[in-house]
């Protein structure tokens, strides 16, 4: 009869009961400082928790990742409302969802988020253009802008400019600098303020 005995050595692999699985990003391609909703379902029980959505870089890496948005629950599932930042544009970012009650980082999104740049604004003037006469004249408010796409903008005037008559404008399309707007005659000298301010950039390039 012919036998043997011995040792047999191995690993044992144990699944962990805990694990984040993050749901579809919609809304790709969003705009630098766009809100984002990041949904996820978690697995196992969680207790005095705190998730916590986390953008990777341009390339998809979590190396150095950038928190964007929390929800304090120990629930199985639920929503992130979350922010990009205004970060570097690129193809290729991720979104995952990790928590800390217990700690478990879960897997992103896995397709690929792209983020454009939002646009930059600088408005000038010049002192022409704050101190008028008492003569009927046209005006200009000049500004550079990083974006070619069409973004809503107002130009608000301050109080002393409200009072002698100036109305807050706006529109659906950043013009061709400068803006040109009419001042009315017997406006009394004085030192009136436009703001130019820009949101809704549709678009994003």
């Amino acid at each position: 009869r012919y036998g043997s005995t011995g040792n047999m050595n191995g690993n044992i692999c144990v699944a962990s009961p805990f694990s984040i699985v993050t749901g579809t990003i919609s809304g790709s391609p969003f705009c630098a400082g766009a809100s984002v909703s990041v949904p996820f379902t978690s697995y196992g029980t969680y207790s005095g928790n705190t998730y916590t959505a986390q953008l990777s870089d341009a390339s998809g890496s979590f190396s150095s990742p950038t928190n964007i948005g929390t929800l304090t629950s120990n629930a199985n599932s639920g929503t992130i409302s979350a922010t990009l930042p205004y970060t570097a544009s690129g193809i290729g970012y991720r979104i995952r969802v990790v928590s800390n009650g217990p700690s478990v980082t879960g897997a992103d999104n896995g397709l690929n988020i792209i983020i454009n740049p939002a646009p930059t604004i600088t408005s000038s003037t010049t002192a022409s253009d704050k101190c008028f006469s008492t003569s009927a004249q046209t005006s200009t408010l000049s500004y550079s802008a990083t974006t070619n796409s069409p973004i809503n903008y107002t130009i608000t005037w301050n109080a002393a400019a409200l009072a002698a008559g100036f109305t807050n404008v706006g529109s659906t399309a950043l013009p061709a600098s400068p803006i040109n707007f009419a001042i009315a005659a017997n406006t009394a000298a004085n030192t009136y303020t436009g703001t130019l301010n820009v949101s809704n950039l549709l678009g994003c390039s």
